[in-house]
């Protein structure tokens, strides 16, 4: 799926699921929470399907139209791709049971993100700063409740999980006040020597200070320059010096003997590592135009299938046809978390029989230690089956402070078979 069209299926599936995504937002200054704005306003809704159709047809076709006129994608293939993965984002995923979202859409603020993204230069640093995650989804939480990251709790709170999940919304922490790791400052501060204390802004000095190491982070949506002055973070223009190992050209370009040189187009030379532009494939040495196919269209080991479909191959041959991926309960035969199912889902088929498109199992329900054992559990659980010992149990993964082997079993990472404090958690 193409990358920042991911960004919107992100979003919104987190709207229509109503459940806890299992990353983290987690930023210097405690987060950048929306403006304000409530339902009776229209700054802050759920949204009906409708418009969230609406404004994710919008978001996509920006982001589309970004790289079009950045010179990072061709016309055609934008043409043929965006209308696809449209179709995922307004979807309705089966990957939960419907539940109460507790989380809402500010709608005020994601027009004010989708303007940012089409007036957006080629050589910003995506995604812009009206279109970061906690500016646009607003938690209800209030405090004490449970949560797995700060999104699900109102703007004047964070989610704290010092050692265990769930976390649990708490305050954020006022300027002047003692400040810990595991904290959150109110927004426009970050902690300075063990207390919240004020970013600096726009040509200000953002040094080590304190005896610490690190820079300090900048008060959105600035960031610490190498000049160690916060201002804002531009990738390199055309014919810049540059890194291959750190490749910072801007969209539409790429690093190629030290220097940024635009993607190469149709029929153009792809040699010694040149890069295509999206929508080409690099075929002996020529960018070629991609061969894809959106539902319903033909496919094989050469043509893949766009958005979310799958090659329905016609048993016997190695052709088929694109299909929509399978729901909860649709016939299946990629053993595993293949891709005849829905996004989350499970495949229960065998190397010698059919299965169906399940969701993953919650604690206590059975697994088999393999190479799909991963998916085969919730993203709170981790399955007990080893090598030696394949049958095994969907079982909670452990909190910080306990033993551990691998970092599977762990709400964190897994190091000196200690499991350390959790990254983010997950919260059915």
């Amino acid at each position: 799926m193409h990358m920042r069209a991911a960004l919107a299926v992100t979003l919104f599936a987190t709207l229509a699921l109503g459940c806890d995504p299992t990353v983290k937002i987690g930023d210097p200054d405690g987060g950048a929470p929306v403006d304000g704005g409530g339902a009776g306003d229209g700054g802050t809704d759920g949204g009906t399907n409708a418009e969230l159709e609406a404004f994710c047809q919008q978001f996509i076709d920006a982001l589309f139209d970004l790289d079009v006129r950045c010179g990072n994608t061709t016309a055609e293939w934008s043409m043929l791709t965006r209308a696809e993965i449209i179709a995922v984002c307004v979807g309705t995923s089966p990957t939960q049971q419907p539940q109460q979202s507790v989380r809402v859409l500010n709608t005020a603020q994601l027009a004010t993100c989708i303007r940012a993204i089409e007036n957006f230069s080629c050589l910003g640093v995506f995604p812009p700063y009206d279109c970061q995650t906690p500016r646009l989804i607003v938690g209800t939480l209030t405090e004490g409740g449970a949560c797995g990251d700060d999104t699900a709790c109102v703007p004047s709170l964070y989610c704290d999980f010092p050692d265990t999940c769930p976390g649990q919304c708490k305050p954020r922490i006022a300027v002047g006040q003692p400040v810990i790791s595991s904290q959150r400052c109110v927004e426009g501060a970050g902690p300075l020597n063990g207390t919240c204390q004020p970013l600096p802004g726009l040509n200000m000095s953002c040094a080590p200070t304190g005896g610490s190491m690190e820079r300090r982070a900048c008060a959105a949506p600035y960031t610490c320059l190498p000049s160690e002055l916060c201002g804002v973070d531009l990738l390199l223009a055309e014919n810049a010096a540059c890194s291959e190992q750190n490749d910072r050209c801007g969209r539409g370009l790429q690093c190629f003997m030290n220097t940024c040189q635009p993607v190469v187009g149709l029929n153009g030379s792809c040699a010694a590592g040149r890069r295509c532009k999206e929508g080409l494939d690099c075929t002996n040495g020529t960018c070629v135009a991609a061969v894809a196919s959106i539902t319903g269209g033909p496919c094989d080991a050469q043509r893949s299938c766009l958005g979310n479909t799958f090659c329905n191959v016609v048993p016997g041959t190695t052709a088929g046809t694109c299909a929509p991926r399978r729901m909860v309960g649709g016939t299946c035969t990629s053993v595993g978390n293949g891709n005849e199912c829905w996004f989350g889902l499970h495949c229960t088929a065998t190397a010698t029989a059919a299965g169906v498109c399940v969701l993953p199992a919650a604690a206590g329900a059975p697994c088999t230690y393999d190479t799909n054992a991963y998916y085969q559990c919730r993203g709170d659980t981790y399955c007990t089956g080893t090598m030696s010992s394949p049958a095994g149990t969907c079982a909670l993964k452990k909190p910080g402070g306990a033993s551990c082997t691998t970092a599977l079993e762990c709400q964190g990472q897994c190091v000196g078979g200690t499991c350390t404090t959790p990254y983010f958690c997950y919260v059915p």
